[in-house]
């Protein structure tokens, strides 16, 4: 569902100030025939736009007679168009396929496997028939391909509106020749050749009835979820209702929920949008295109029932006059509304967002007394093709279609950085590479590079400890987290301080009285050299991977308010932080740390008091209403261990885990334990992280809450945001003062350099170490090539964060988590067996690697365990299979004095 980083980036920068420049529009070729057509499937695929079947009125408007006095016929088509492009140009050409039957006001689903239509009707001999039938409709060779291997609706159905979530197809409403319905039907895609593919009943939303209801898929901030909007249908008075409420599916929890009426902000009453088009923009939003209102509609029946009882009363005159005033409605009628609303899912609020196009071109019939102008289009399919949105053809006022086909994306940002920011944020890059040439001074020998000469007192080393773990994961991914969801990840941050007794008593020791400079020498004094480069190795492509995150979260920000191309801000951010790392050591490191600590802090505490300010109500309005909406809740205590559930038994025993490794055997952190004068020093810092950790998550968590209920009430304040770590980001730049903004946006600098560096330099600290000591006892050459190593890997980590920015990934904390789980997890064994057993020796170490190796890969790729539990599990294998090993081969292990707790 969601759009790649790349290409929308910018979204979080469009400027919110006026409705008319947040679309650009492009008139792509128009549908032959010159009259469009309305109820047509629509789709993509295969990099084509498929556009086929539907309905006009060829003969004329309906509501007036033929030249031989008739009234105009409704003309269904099998035709199909297909839209390609060629670069920048597009073309549509008639294709030689045709549907089964003329058919329209089907539903539309673009899937991998072609563009799924489902239901719909047809018109034959005077009389509307329904259509059961599902087929799709694919793209390839330059030619049309039909599929119609797929299971009938239970019910003929027309007017109906589904999307796609996952593999599953959901579709809903319509009338199945009794009028509006609540049909709510299924069809997982992924059993498609199984003995049960077909469609599945499921229950219906807790409303009325409808048709020419709205559907789309889109993420509430957690869950990919189906959303229905308006509708119309008949009471039992023959009076029609016109519907403005919404309601959500959960496909996760199989429930549905009332969310809020369809009323932008400013309006007197909620409004109907039935037969308008729905399409997801960014990581949490819907735009919605016109529709109708259906006043006019209410309006031409109560004169068609006036009219009836005229005649039936003889009343010729009174009839004529009540024809005429219909007549004139239907002659006047301009279009239908050019609103283009917002609704974000995760406020549940509504605005007015843009106007549909107005453009030269005119919607036209034959038989129409005047050109119409053209309003938005209804009875069609909004696409999703690539980043844009096609609306093609469809009904642009009451009975006349449109052959324009429209292509639609977010303007590019129009608001500038500014001078002041730009100073601000210049001078603090000035100050960190400053930084790197004076420490430089002080970085003569390896042990300077390296460890700093063992002089760095225990408060830097903890400031230092605190901001490469949190880094700009927790400046924009954790409040975006609070925003999107709830505070129950809160818990896997305070699990940080109930590692701390166990990192200083149990693994600190070893560390600093072996005297080791990369803790994977200690794999080597206790299993073998193999071990050994086998634990760096894994360290290093784990911090490569987290590189690339903590580097791109940054470059997002600065692209969303700079405008410039994200791979540019990746390469400014990798140059700037390889700078000062390769010049001034791990003391530059730790001392530019100390630096951004207080920036990063510091930064996030002013935003919240900014956004607290512009909250009408302040903190009791901010807590009232996250209480009562859920975002406070912490604790889901089901037994339940799959992804889709991030229960406290997860989060507590993976996050537990996830920092036994990252404290325990993680060389970034590990090697500031080791720059400390003494073992009682490295204790401190430990515990100033750990004690650190608590104030500095609520207050990150304080800000996704604030952020939450500030735009719940200002909604025209968020425009559609690209990704969902972007949303802190959004506020900075259209919120914060001049000046301010630039400081916090250095905070989220200062967040992923604080991380970057320490990324690299213990990655070239392992790397000489583990791999290089060896081949040379010449310190300057050493240090040198430590040196060398640094700048490669800022190299690569800049080619990292490119890579990791073309993926489609939701949330960067969960998948940093994954990465930690996957890669850290057997070291957490490997360490755990080590100082923990007396009996194994390497060949069961190496027997528990594999084993991991193994569950690992099964539980990554054939379960749907949470990826939090990763750590835990790899951990608990390698340290359970190696022993289990030792007792089924024995083997005598290494002299063991000192490396063992039994033998500490």
């Amino acid at each position: 569902m969601f759009l790649r980083i790349t290409a929308l980036l910018t979204l979080s920068a469009a400027c919110l100030s006026a409705a008319g420049d947040k679309l650009d529009w492009k008139a792509l070729p128009d549908l032959p025939g010159g009259l469009g057509v309305a109820g047509a499937f629509a789709g993509a695929h295969n990099d084509a736009l498929i556009v086929a079947g539907g309905a006009n009125f060829p003969e004329g408007v309906p509501w007036r007679k033929t030249t031989d006095g008739g009234d105009p016929a409704k003309v269904y088509y099998d035709t199909i168009h297909i839209v390609t492009r060629d670069g920048l140009d597009y073309s549509i050409a008639e294709a030689k396929a045709r549907l089964p039957r003329a058919l329209g006001y089907g539903v539309s689903i673009s899937t991998a496997s072609g563009v799924l239509c489902i239901g719909g009707e047809w018109r034959e001999d005077g009389v509307t028939h329904r259509s059961a039938k599902v087929f799709a409709l694919g793209y390839a060779d330059g030619a049309v391909t039909m599929d119609a291997d797929y299971p009938p609706l239970p019910k003929d159905t027309t007017a109906a509106a589904g999307a796609l979530i996952g593999k599953t197809v959901y579709v809903a409403g319509g009338d199945s020749g009794e009028g509006a319905t609540q049909n709510f039907w299924a069809l997982d895609l992924a059993k498609r050749g199984a003995d049960d593919f077909g469609w599945v009943e499921l229950p219906p939303w807790d409303g009325q009835a409808r048709t020419h209801l709205l559907a789309s898929s889109q993420s509430d901030g957690g869950t990919d979820c189906l959303y229905i909007f308006s509708g119309r249908m008949k009471g039992n008075d023959g009076s029609w209702n016109m519907l403005s409420d919404a309601h959500k599916y959960n496909p996760k929890t199989g429930e549905w929920k009332k969310i809020r009426d369809i009323q932008p902000s400013g309006d007197a009453q909620p409004r109907c949008v039935m037969a308008g088009t729905v399409a997801p923009i960014g990581a949490n939003q819907l735009l919605v295109f016109g529709g109708a209102n259906g006043k006019r509609f209410v309006t031409l029946t109560g004169l068609g029932k006036q009219i009836v009882a005229a005649e039936a009363a003889g009343n010729q005159q009174a009839a004529a006059t009540l024809k005429a005033e219909q007549q004139k409605i239907q002659d006047t009628h301009t279009g239908f509304s050019r609103d283009v609303l917002l609704y974000n899912t995760v406020t549940d609020r509504w605005t007015r967002f843009a106007d549909f196009t107005e453009d030269s071109r005119r919607a036209t019939a034959p038989g129409a007394t005047e050109r119409v102008a053209i309003g938005s289009h209804v009875t069609t399919t909004a696409v999703k093709w690539g980043d844009s949105i096609i609306i093609p053809s469809g009904e642009s006022s009451p009975g006349i279609r449109t052959p324009n086909i429209w292509k639609i994306d977010l303007a590019k940002p129009g608001q500038a950085f500014g001078a002041a920011n730009w100073i601000v944020l210049v001078c603090y890059m000035g100050v960190l590479v400053g930084m790197g040439f004076w420490f430089s001074r002080r970085s003569r020998t390896v042990d300077d590079f390296f460890v700093a000469g063992k002089r760095v007192v225990w408060w830097a080393a903890g400031l230092s400890i605190f901001s490469t773990q949190l880094s700009a994961i927790t400046f924009l991914s954790i409040p975006a987290r609070a925003f999107s969801t709830n505070w129950t990840w809160l818990i896997l941050n305070l699990t940080i301080p109930l590692m701390v007794p166990l990192i200083v008593f149990c693994f600190l020791p070893f560390y600093r009285r072996l005297n080791i400079t990369s803790v994977y020498e200690y794999l080597e004094m206790r299993f073998s050299s193999g071990l050994r480069k086998l634990g760096s190795a894994s360290f290093a492509v784990f911090q490569l991977c987290r590189m690339g995150i903590v580097i791109l979260l940054p470059a997002m920000a600065l692209s969303a308010v700079t405008g410039w191309d994200v791979s540019w801000c990746i390469i400014a951010m990798g140059v700037l932080s390889t700078l000062y790392t390769v010049l001034g050591g791990i003391e530059a490191v730790i001392w530019t740390d100390v630096l951004q600590t207080v920036v990063l802090l510091g930064g996030a505490l002013a935003a919240l008091l900014i956004i607290v300010g512009q909250v009408d109500g302040g903190w009791g309005t901010i807590f009232q209403t996250a209480s009562e909406q859920g975002k406070l809740d912490m604790v889901q205590t089901e037994w339940d261990f799959l992804k889709s559930r991030d229960t406290i038994w997860v989060i507590i025993i993976g996050g537990i885990f996830s920092q036994i490794l990252a404290y325990g055997t993680d060389q970034a952190v590990v090697q500031r334990y080791l720059t400390t004068p003494t073992e009682k020093d490295a204790a401190k810092a430990i515990w100033t992280n750990g004690l650190l950790s608590i104030p500095a998550s609520l207050l990150f968590f304080c800000v996704g809450t604030a952020l939450y209920v500030y735009f719940q009430q200002q909604p025209a304040q968020l425009g559609p945001v690209a990704n969902a770590d972007q949303i802190f980001a959004h506020f900075i730049v259209h919120q914060m003062p001049a000046g301010l903004a630039g400081l916090v946006i250095a905070g989220v600098f200062a967040a992923a350099m604080s991380s970057l560096d320490s990324s690299m330099h213990s990655i070239a600290t392992a790397v000489t170490t583990d791999f290089l000591s060896g081949a040379t006892t010449d310190k300057t050459k050493l240090l040198r090539t430590a040196k060398w190593i640094t700048f490669a890997l800022g190299v690569l980590g800049t080619v990292s964060a490119l890579i990791i920015a073309a993926q489609d990934n939701k949330n960067l904390w969960e998948t940093l988590i994954a990465y930690i789980g996957l890669i850290l997890g057997t070291l957490g064994g490997l360490f755990t067996l080590g100082i923990f057993t007396s009996r194994t020796a390497s060949v069961h170490a190496w027997i528990g690697v594999i084993g991991t190796a193994a569950v690992l890969w099964y539980v990554k790729f054939q379960t749907e365990i949470h990826s939090l539990l990763y750590g835990a599990i790899g951990t608990v294998t390698c340290f359970a299979v190696g022993l289990a090993a030792s007792y089924a081969f024995p083997a005598r292990p290494k002299n063991l004095n000192g490396l063992t707790w039994a033998k500490r």
